[in-house]
């Protein structure tokens, strides 16, 4: 039973877990660069939730326009530096899953605030020899077995304060479902929270999420390979990586696009 971030992790760290071959993206996966170029490449997220593309040499400036284009302005990092491009790699004695080697829950980007990107990017500098497996899933996926299991009950995920989060700054009141302006459901949902409380019935959907979402049978699996870039909607995609060599030196860089608020 995945019921806290220490049992997360211990799961995620098995060769089981890190190993697995998870199900197939290939139909997620276009060669050509002319792919950011077309009205195909908009219609192929709003509808698929993810897309990875093959890059070649393209400059970091234009490509930061092109993402800007399809999909409004671009956010800053919420940390201390704010800036609108987030190294992800490696330091040593890093205190965050950003930089550090090991395996990543899934989660949304910003998923423990009540504002967070609606897009989410990551460009692959450097590849990881071995390990640093993106992973992800659909959030329509697991909906589908929330209400399998939970019926009309899953409704209580939606509540302005179905998650209550204990912050440095106070307490957060958040709800993990919501409505997007195009009817579809969207969530913002990170299991790296530590202090939050909700209802026993919220906490035994948590967990069914938490074992739903780290079940490798239920995730795509993509090792980003240099100049390659993972477009996600972060509303609708939950994402992760297994764990990495620090000494590969691996290096993404993030791009968050066009803010929402709940």
């Amino acid at each position: 039973m995945l019921s806290d971030l220490k049992e997360i992790q211990k799961h995620i760290s098995t060769s089981e877990y890190c190993t697995h071959q998870g199900k197939n993206c290939a139909y997620h996966f276009h060669t050509e660069e002319d792919f950011l170029n077309s009205e195909q490449f908009i219609q192929f997220i709003n509808k698929n939730g993810f897309a990875i593309v093959q890059l070649n040499n393209k400059p970091l400036r234009s490509l930061l326009r092109k993402l800007v284009q399809y999909f409004g302005p671009s956010m800053k990092d919420s940390g201390v530096y704010k800036k609108y491009i987030a190294k992800v790699q490696a330091a040593n004695n890093g205190k965050f899953y950003i930089n550090s080697d090991k395996p990543q829950p899934l989660h949304t980007d910003e998923g423990y605030t009540n504002i967070f990107p609606h897009y989410a990017s990551l460009y692959c500098v450097q590849q990881a020899s071995q390990g640093g497996i993106s992973t992800i899933v659909h959030v329509q996926t697991l909906l589908d077995a929330l209400y399998d299991k939970f019926a009309d009950k899953v409704s209580e995920l939606f509540q302005p304060d179905a998650l209550s989060i204990q912050t440095v700054t106070g307490t957060i009141k958040k709800q993990v479902l919501f409505k997007l302006k195009n009817g579809l459901v969207g969530m913002s949902y990170s299991p790296i929270l530590l202090n939050w409380k909700s209802t026993n019935l919220i906490s035994d959907m948590i967990i069914f999420i938490n074992q739903f979402i780290h079940d490798p049978q239920n995730q795509f699996r993509i090792s980003l390979q240099k100049d390659q870039l993972l477009i996600m909607d972060n509303c609708r995609i939950l994402h992760g990586r297994t764990g990495f060599n620090m000494q590969d030196e691996r290096l993404l860089l993030r791009f968050w696009n066009q803010s929402i608020a709940i």
